[in-house]
C-alpha cells in the first residue's frame, strides 16, 4: 500500500500558512497506527516514478507485507469492537 495525495493548489496554500494540518500522517492506516506503516506522497513528492518505486519496494519486501496483514487485522479487531453484537442488541431492546 501507498497512499498519495494532491489537492487543489489553492487548498494546499491554505492548510499550510494557515497550520491547520497538525497530525504527523494523512493515510487512515497510520494514523490508526500512530506510526509510519505505509509510504505517504503529498502534493509535490506526488510522481509516478515515486509511487512506482515506493510501489515496488513495498512489493518486493515480503516481511514489510506480513507486518501490513498482522496490522491490518489488529486494526480491524480494534476498530470492530463487536459493533454486530451491539447493534442487534439495541435492536432487540427496541422491539421487546
Amino acid at each position: 500500500m501507498v497512499v498519495a495525495y494532491r489537492l487543489s493548489a489553492m487548498t494546499v496554500f491554505l492548510l499550510r500558512s494557515l497550520g491547520l494540518v497538525k497530525v504527523p500522517y494523512f493515510s487512515q492506516p497510520n494514523l490508526l497506527v500512530g506510526r509510519g506503516l505505509v509510504p505517504e506522497f503529498f502534493q509535490e513528492a506526488v510522481s509516478g516514478a515515486a509511487l512506482g518505486a515506493a510501489l515496488l519496494q513495498e512489493i518486493e519486501n515480503p516481511l514489510h507485507v506480513s507486518e501490513l496483514a498482522r496490522e491490518f487485522r489488529t486494526v480491524h479487531e480494534v476498530l470492530r469492537r463487536g459493533g454486530a453484537e451491539r447493534a442487534a442488541g439495541a435492536i432487540l431492546e427496541l422491539v421487546q
